[in-house]
Parts: C-alpha cells; sequence; structure tokens
C-alpha cells in the first residue's frame, strides 16, 4: 500500500494507536521515577491519569498528523532533499 500526501489508511489509525499505548507506559513510568523516595503510592494518580490521557492524545494526533503530511518515501509535503 503506498501512502500518498493528505492520506490516510487503516494501518496508520493503528500504528497511532500503538504509539498511543506506549506514549501511556512512558507518561506511567516517568511518573513513578519523578516521584518523592520514587515510590508509587505517593504518586496523586488523579493528576497522573490526565497526563498519561494528554500524552496519548498528543503522541497518537502527532503520529497521524506526520503520516498525513509525508509520502511513501518519507519526504514532508512532497518536497525531496537535495543530496550532495
Amino acid at each position: 500500500m503506498k501512502n500518498g500526501i493528505f492520506k490516510l489508511y487503516s494501518n496508520d489509525f493503528v500504528k497511532s494507536l500503538v504509539m498511543a499505548i506506549i506514549a501511556a507506559i512512558l507518561v506511567v513510568v516517568s511518573t513513578i521515577v519523578l516521584a518523592p523516595n520514587f515510590d508509587a503510592f505517593s504518586v496523586n494518580w488523579a493528576i497522573a491519569g490526565k497526563d498519561v490521557i494528554n500524552g496519548s492524545i498528543i503522541a497518537a494526533v502527532s503520529y497521524l498528523v506526520k503520516n498525513l503530511f509525508t509520502t511513501d518515501k518519507g519526504s514532508i509535503l512532497n518536497i525531496t532533499p537535495n543530496k550532495k
């Protein structure tokens, strides 16, 4: 399947879901690591939950936007870089 510019396919949405899951895991890990005394029980999970949701949405949307503006060859907006 060839990805054209300004086109998204179902495969892109599946990959963005995977990116959202990876981002959520990384946000949870960083929340625990940055907690006082490196303790998962001292984390305010209500605030951390909002961070997880925000990070997941940002990761998924940014992946979709990246795929929307690149071609199957990886060029952005169909502009080929100059090779010297």
